[in-house]
Order: C-alpha cells, then sequence, then structure tokens
C-alpha cells in the first residue's frame, strides 16, 4: 500500500520504518525544512530499546552513548536520596536488554539511518485532509498534494492530523515550564557520574544527565509558570530567573544551573487520552494518539512501540485499514493511558510543596526502597513489556492472557469493582486521593444497614464506631478491623461489613478508627488496636475479633500482643479475610495471580508495604505476623479466593498457625475475588458467615452461654 506519514519526529520515522519493512510504500511529510530536533534529552528504557534493535536504529545510540548506572530521586531542597533505579549491568540482568540516554538529535540521526526506500517531501506543511472510499489526499502549502491508500499522523502534540480528523483538541496547562539545556560537562570541576539524577519538591525539579559519552550533560529544570517574565517561552532569556528559581536548592542543583550558558523554554500541557485514534483510512500514533507529559520519561517508548504495533496489525489484516486500526487501538490504550495516567501522578508528587507530606513520603519511600532496592517491581510493568514480540501475536492470544475473569455473572460484578475503583484523577495525588476515591466507592458498595445502629464512641482516647443489629445489644462482642492494605479504609466504610459479623456472633460490634498509615507508624496503629481490644473485652462475656485484608494482618498481630500481655483476655476465635500478613511480599501468588486479581498487584502492595513497614525491618512480627510464632493463638478461621493476589498469605498463615499447633482453617474459593466479604451479594460470603456463624455458637456452648440461630450468618 501507498502509505503516507505526517511528521518525521520520533514517531514518523520510526513508523516508516517499520512500514516500510512490512513492505508497504512509505511518503514522510514534513513542514520543517530539514530533520531537526531541538536540544532535548531522551530516555530509552529497556522497553524503547528493543523497538529501536528491531529497527536497525540501537547500534547508533549504543556508539554515542554509554548507558546509564541508575536513576536516583533526591529531595530539591537538602539533595537527600529518596529513591533509586537499578539500570547499568543490574538492569541487563533484570530486563534482558540496556538503557540508554541520549540527545534528541542523535536518536533521529539514528533513525533516518534506517530509511532506505522511504520517500520525504521536507517543507511541506499539510494544509487540509480529504479522504474517500479510494484512499486519502494531503492538500500541501503552495498549491500541491498528494495521494496515498491510508494517512499516518505523527506530527505529535499540537497534530494538524489530529485536527483534521477531530477538531481542535484543547490542552491544558499545567502551570509549568521547562527550561532544558545541553550543557558540555567542561563547563563543570565536579565529574559527572554515569547516572540520571532527580530533584524533586518545593513545587519544581530538575533532572540531569550525561549524554555523548561524558561530554554533555542533559539537564531541564521545571519551574511555575509566574517565574519566567516574557510572553516568548521559546527563546533563552535571562539565566539569571532560571538560577534564581533554584537559588535555595541543594548545592548539585545550583551548580548545574551554574554551568547553562543557553536553554530553551517550553510551557508542559496536559491533553486527555481522545476516545478514537481513527477515521476511514487515517490513524494517529504517538503524542498525537495519546501524548504523555515529560515526566513519564517514555514519550519516545511509546512512540516506538507503537511503531512495530501498528505495521504488525496492518500485516495481519492485509487491507483491511479498519479492523487494523481497532486492533491497534485496542492493543495499545491500556499500557498508553496507563503511562499518562503515571506521567501526570509524577508531576503532581515531584512538584509537592507540602513539607508534612513531602516527611510521609520519604517514610514510604525507605520502606519501598528496602522492598525493592533495585526498583524491578516499581518498572517491570514499563520496562519489561516487549512490543515487538506482542505485534506478532494474535490479539485474541494476548486477551486471553492478559486478564482472567471470574466465570459467574456476580464475580464478575465484584471483579470489576475493584478493577475500576481508582479513576486516573483519582491516583493524581497518590495515596491521598486514592483514600478519598476509596472511602466513596466502599461507602457505595457496603452502605449502612437499614437495621443497624451506629454509636460513635471513645475507647479510652481512640475513636471508634459501636455498630449493633436490631435486637442484639446485649450478645457477643466482635472487634472488627478494616482493610484497605493500611493505606485506605475507615470504620465508616466497615459498618455494613461489621455488622455482618456481629450478626454472625450473635451480639454487636466495635470497629475502631486507628490512625492512617503512612501518616503515622505501624506501632501506632497497633497501639490504638490493642486500647480498643482493651475497652472491648471489658465490656463482654464473649469477644471476638475479625478483619479484611490489612485488618486480617492486624488482628493476627493483636493476637499475638494479647498473648504476650497475659493481663489481658485474649480473643476467642480470629475470622479473617483475605490476610495481608506478609509485609516481605514473599509469596509466590503475588505473581501467578497477577492476571486474575485486579486490585492487589505487586506494585501495589509494594507501595502498601512500604507505607507500612517505613524502611524498618519488614519481616518484623509487627509488620508481618506470618512470621512470628504463632503458637497458642486463639482458633482461626480463614477466608480467601485461590486466584487471588494474597491467597499464598492465607496458605502460609494457617500452615504455620497449624504447625504451631493452633487450631486453623482454610476456605479458598474459586471464581472469587480479594476479601469476597465485602459483596453481600455473592454465595461465598454467605457460606463464610454461616461458617462463623456456627463456629462462635460452638464456642459459646463450651462457654455455657448460648447464641441465638436464627439470622445469625445472614446480611440484611
Amino acid at each position: 500500500m501507498r502509505i503516507l506519514i505526517a511528521g518525521s519526529g520520533v514517531s514518523g520515522l520510526a513508523t516508516a520504518i517499520a512500514l516500510r519493512r512490512s513492505g508497504h510504500e512509505i511518503t514522510i511529510v514534513e513542514r520543517a525544512p530539514a530533520l531537526s530536533e531541538v536540544g532535548a534529552g531522551v530516555v530509552l528504557g529497556p522497553h524503547a530499546m528493543r523497538v529501536m534493535e528491531s529497527l536497525g536504529a540501537a547500534g547508533h545510540v549504543r556508539h554515542i552513548n554509554l548507558p546509564p548506572e541508575r536513576i536516583k530521586f533526591h529531595n530539591i531542597d537538602d539533595g537527600t536520596l529518596r529513591v533509586a533505579n537499578e539500570l547499568g549491568e543490574t538492569g541487563r540482568k533484570l530486563y534482558g536488554i540496556e538503557t540508554c540516554m541520549t540527545h534528541r538529535r542523535d536518536l533521529i540521526d539514528a533513525l533516518a539511518g534506517q530509511l532506505s526506500g522511504v520517500t520525504m517531501l521536507l517543507e511541506s506543511p499539510i494544509i487540509d485532509v480529504a479522504q474517500d472510499a479510494a484512499g486519502v489526499t494531503l492538500q500541501l502549502a503552495r498549491g500541491r498534494s498528494i495521494e496515498g491508500d491510508l494517512l499516518i499522523g505523527a506530527d505529535g502534540l499540537r497534530s494538524t492530523v489530529r485536527k483534521a480528523l477531530f477538531g481542535e483538541s484543547a490542552a491544558s496547562f499545567t502551570g509549568y515550564l521547562a527550561w532544558r539545556s545541553v550543557v558540555p560537562t567542561a563547563n563543570y570541576s565536579r565529574q559527572f557520574t554515569r547516572e540520571a539524577l532527580l530533584w524533586l519538591g518545593s513545587g519544581r525539579h530538575v533532572v540531569s544527565y550525561p549524554i555523548r559519552r561524558g561530554a554533555q550533560i542533559y539537564a531541564s529544570f521545571y519551574v511555575p509558570a509566574a517565574e519566567i517574565h516574557r510572553e516568548d517561552w521559546s527563546m533563552t532569556g535571562d539565566l539569571e530567573e532560571l538560577r534564581r528559581s533554584f537559588a535555595d536548592a541543594c548545592a548539585d542543583v545550583r551548580e548545574i544551573a551554574a554551568g547553562v550558558e543557553q536553554a530553551f523554554i517550553t510551557g508542559i500541557y496536559y491533553r486527555s487520552p481522545i476516545e478514537t485514534w481513527h477515521r476511514g483510512r487515517v490513524v494517529l500514533v504517538g503524542d498525537a494518539a495519546h501524548p504523555v507529559l515529560p515526566t513519564s520519561g517514555t514519550g519516545a517508548g511509546m512512540a516506538l512501540e507503537d511503531s512495530v504495533c501498528l505495521a504488525g496489525c496492518l500485516a495481519r489484516h492485509g487491507g483491511d485499514h479498519q479492523n487494523a486500526f481497532a486492533e491497534f487501538q485496542a492493543r495499545r490504550w491500556p499500557r498508553t493511558t496507563r503511562v499518562l495516567h503515571s506521567s501526570r501522578v509524577d508531576l503532581q508528587s515531584f512538584h509537592e510543596t507540602d513539607s508534612g507530606r513531602i516527611a510521609v513520603r520519604g517514610r514510604m519511600n525507605r520502606g519501598v526502597m528496602r522492598l525493592d532496592p533495585t526498583g524491578y517491581a516499581r518498572m517491570a510493568w514499563q520496562y519489561q513489556h516487549d512490543e515487538v514480540k506482542a505485534a506478532v501475536r494474535p490479539f485474541a492470544e494476548i486477551l486471553a492472557e492478559s486478564v482472567r475473569m471470574p466465570r459467574r455473572p456476580e464475580a464478575k460484578r465484584a471483579f470489576t469493582f475493584w478493577r475500576d475503583l481508582f479513576s486516573g484523577d483519582d491516583l493524581l495525588h497518590g495515596w491521598i486521593s486514592e483514600r478519598a476515591a476509596y472511602e466513596r466507592a466502599m461507602s457505595a458498595q457496603c452502605p449502612r444497614p437499614a437495621d443497624t445502629q451506629v454509636e460513635a464512641i471513645d475507647c479510652h482516647g481512640v475513636p471508634a464506631l459501636k455498630v449493633t443489629p436490631a435486637g442484639q445489644a446485649d450478645g457477643p462482642a466482635i472487634l472488627h478491623l478494616h482493610g484497605g492494605g493500611y493505606l485506605y479504609g475507615s470504620a465508616a466504610t466497615s459498618i455494613a461489613i461489621a455488622a455482618a459479623h456481629a450478626r454472625a456472633v450473635g451480639g454487636w460490634a466495635l470497629v475502631p478508627d486507628f490512625g492512617p498509615i503512612p501518616e503515622q507508624a505501624a506501632s501506632a496503629t497497633l497501639d490504638q488496636v490493642a486500647t480498643a481490644w482493651r475497652w472491648l473485652q471489658q465490656r463482654a462475656a464473649l469477644a471476638f475479633v475479625s478483619g479484611e485484608c490489612s485488618g486480617a494482618g492486624l488482628a493476627v498481630s493483636l493476637a499475638l500482643r494479647v498473648r504476650a500481655e497475659r493481663e489481658v483476655r485474649r480473643p476467642l476465635a480470629l475470622y479473617l479475610h483475605s490476610p495481608f500478613v506478609d509485609a516481605t511480599l514473599s509469596s509466590p501468588s503475588i505473581d501467578t495471580n497477577e492476571k486474575s486479581d485486579p486490585w492487589l498487584s505487586r506494585s501495589r502492595l509494594l507501595t502498601m508495604a512500604g507505607a507500612w513497614t517505613q524502611g524498618d525491618d519488614p519481616a518484623a512480627p509487627l509488620h508481618s505476623p506470618l512470621h512470628a510464632d504463632l503458637s497458642k493463638l486463639p482458633p482461626l478461621l480463614v477466608f480467601a479466593a485461590a486466584d487471588e493476589a494474597l491467597a499464598g498469605d492465607a496458605r502460609a498463615l494457617v500452615a504455620r498457625a497449624r504447625a504451631a499447633g493452633v487450631a486453623a482453617t482454610l476456605t479458598l474459593v474459586t471464581d472469587s475475588v480479594h476479601s469476597f466479604a465485602l459483596f453481600d451479594f455473592l454465595s461465598e460470603t454467605r457460606a463464610a458467615l454461616d461458617t462463623i456463624a456456627e463456629h462462635a455458637r460452638a464456642i459459646a456452648g463450651q462457654r455455657g452461654q448460648r447464641l441465638d440461630e436464627p439470622g445469625a450468618g445472614s446480611i440484611h
């Protein structure tokens, strides 16, 4: 086919190479008089280098640049290290190929060197796009035109082709500008290591890394727009403005800024994803389809991946361009959207100004670094991806591997709840905005039962809710500990599940509203839970403990603490749903069930565990009760889905408890979801509550007391 490509940037050149190698006749249409790129750096992660290798362009950038050893993130004010990701030889072993950081001009040259057989029309701005059943016509400047069978819009953020197809796409200004510069290392007295360095915070951030075998560094300085005082942001102005913006930064940042001789300035804009990337014979790729913020560090990587994916789709569908384009978008949409959301989150977190949040994030990062010193768990989703291999595989095969959805309609409903719990905007401010979204979603999914009384009380300084189903004020009590992976959840969102457990034991529930993690330490949370337990067991002859997810982990930790403090009566039983009891994240099920658990991925569990441990030993009993001496604990009833990430935690907890002489039973439910007890429409929830009710009645009978049976295991 005769394929026209609008734009000769990374996206246009890579797509031209991939399509030409598939046998198509390619013409690139470019408004500029020559192939050129402004003086900016570009990161080519392992995922991007795989594509460069397949296009024959990797050797050029390898020859010009030395691979970086690592990426390091620092506080901008004092230079202290936040986190680091290993690249270099470690990265090569982890990902199978190196990362490269290069000048964008050199990347363009590397791709241009592979354009054999491609026609290039320079100085040819597109005036209009027309298409019909026979083909596409581009109206160019000076009355010229060109025809083809298909048109690929690879003309970037301000795409003329996208505008012609779908109208103007409004861009949102982020409020930040970036000074970008390439500086000779001879301008500095220091030696630059082979590392990409970032300094973050105080409403600004800086990126620096060596290029061209250490002869130069690329440096970009992101500042609030109000700090640059002119209308034209495309020219170098008074560099003293740049230096004033970072006068209070650490010495390393001030030194790099002092060496800058010239810089160009760009505004940082955000565009929401467009719903459709193609119409008729025209399709968009790269930033024209899915623009990402530069904080992603992988805009070029996404464009490179697009090139081989589109070529593969057209090869599979032959002349059926409509289905080829539809498959291309379906394949690329989830990944590019995730990168887009990630870039927005990074922009917000990089520029955090609240000193309290910066300190809290620092404690989280210490925990994350201890658990993931190479950065693999954080970066594998991006770096491990191989679009070259994926592009030649049937899409149905990829879809079958990407998600293992439950079979039952009601289980699919619960699966969808977890999958869709956070929107892109919910992720924007990290755990703060995610926590609010979790609260909203759980409140809607688990509303307060109409026949249940809820009373706010004070348990020796710990706020809590007393949840009493109708007619059960004088029965046994159960302490329910809410879940949410330590980061999310509250007593208010757990009223329904607490009430269900109260009915099961024939009495009332106490739900402590312990302080949030990571704002407080794990020890403080356990102190509050223990205080609430003392309050409860002083007021009930029979007392149990229940919890889901992190709440189940806290329940085990509480039982261990009560065992050590012999003056406090221990719970009669622990009723645990999907227990999160191993902050070392050593369970194989985290990875083997990755496709069947839409909520708890390894990366999300890493964030949760990092917030919980905050740099302390993750295997310590306080953080991972699975690794404690479990002897002399109360009986355990443990429930989990066989296909969830924490299934391994559930299995290991029961096995270790039994080995320690504890009466422990495990119910693993197939075709279900994490913390299924939260969903009252699932049959396994009703069965679990019936099992708990039967168990509680047996314990009460042993104690010479009787629990009323009617409605014991039901949910209202």
